[in-house]
């Protein structure tokens, strides 16, 4: 933490002098790791070696996108910044039923299946199904995470002929 004050005078081309004070942070940090979630950023890990009465964030970070991030600290009255680097390292959960559907209405591999990540996934087939084929089959899923981690999942499809509705109704135009 360096934090200093600073005078810049300006001058104009007609000799005109104008000074400025300002506030500049000298900031050598080397970016924490935090593991992504949906919880904000606490004031304590951003400053867990750094002693301080009383510090509060600029604005909220929620670590939920991986990178690199600048947050922004009031500590002890002056500015600080802390530098951020968000990973996964999770897979994906995947949680599903067995699935009973009908043959020949093929599902997207996400309508098999529930995930549960911190960031954006895309679930897809790992196995393809056969939807004309009526009866059990076996099908696997795989879901990966925005930062590529993945996770897959046999799931058990029942595959039944849809229904066929007759209607034999009595002629009443007679």
């Amino acid at each position: 933490r360096d934090f200093q004050t600073v005078e810049i005078a300006v001058t104009d081309a007609g000799g005109n002098v104008t000074n400025f004070q300002a506030g500049l942070l000298l900031t050598h940090s080397v970016p924490f790791v935090v593991e992504a979630r949906n919880t904000k950023l606490t004031v304590e890990e951003c400053l867990r070696d750094t002693e301080y009465e009383y510090a509060l964030f600029i604005k909220d970070f929620i670590p939920n996108t991986v990178g690199f991030y600048a947050v922004y600290l009031q500590v002890d009255g002056k500015p600080e910044m802390a530098l951020v680097e968000v990973i996964d390292t999770t897979a994906p959960v995947i949680k599903t039923a067995n699935f009973k559907g009908f043959t020949d209405h093929p599902k997207e591999a996400s309508a098999l299946c529930t995930v549960s990540d911190v960031t954006e996934t895309t679930v897809s087939y790992e196995t393809e199904v056969d939807w004309s084929l009526e009866g059990t089959q076996t099908a696997v899923v795989r879901a990966v995470d925005a930062a590529g981690n993945s996770a897959t999942l046999s799931v058990t499809l029942t595959l039944e002929q849809p229904m066929t509705v007759v209607w034999d109704l009595p002629d009443f135009t007679a």
